[in-house]
């Protein structure tokens, strides 16, 4: 679990990284304002729930509010990655997409899905004294 949680950080900061340095040569000048600002927004918000998830991802299989809130943050970059590879064409984006659509989902699978509580043992009953 720390080797997700760590991987989760990581991923957060790549985020924010790897679709410049995907994009870069693409020749994408033709994005108005609005366009560029959304996408900008998009990345900053998943770089925030990937990272939310590495800090927070052991207190979510005890905690139900936690393990919710970690749904509704999760389906942002599952949706957002299912919605980029059915629209988009280039193949950068798909791979990229994919991989940030597998990733989410082995995170939602592994710190959100599991519902178990842990459960305390039994207790011993008590000796009588006479």
């Amino acid at each position: 679990m720390i080797a997700l949680r760590l991987l989760s950080t990581l991923a957060g900061f790549l985020v924010l990284i790897v679709p410049a340095a995907l994009l870069a040569d693409t020749g994408m000048s033709g994005l108005n304002g609005i366009a560029a600002m959304t996408a900008l927004l998009g990345m900053a918000l998943a770089s925030g729930i990937f990272i939310y998830i590495g800090m927070t991802g052991n207190r979510m299989r005890r905690n139900a509010r936690a393990r919710m809130l970690g749904t509704a943050l999760l389906t942002v970059p599952i949706a957002g990655s299912l919605g980029l590879m059915a629209t988009r064409h280039d193949d950068a984006v798909i791979w990229a997409s994919g991989v940030l659509l597998g990733f989410s989902l082995m995170l939602f699978m592994s710190f959100v899905f599991p519902v178990t509580e842990r459960r305390q043992r039994p207790m011993r009953r008590r000796e009588s004294l006479a």
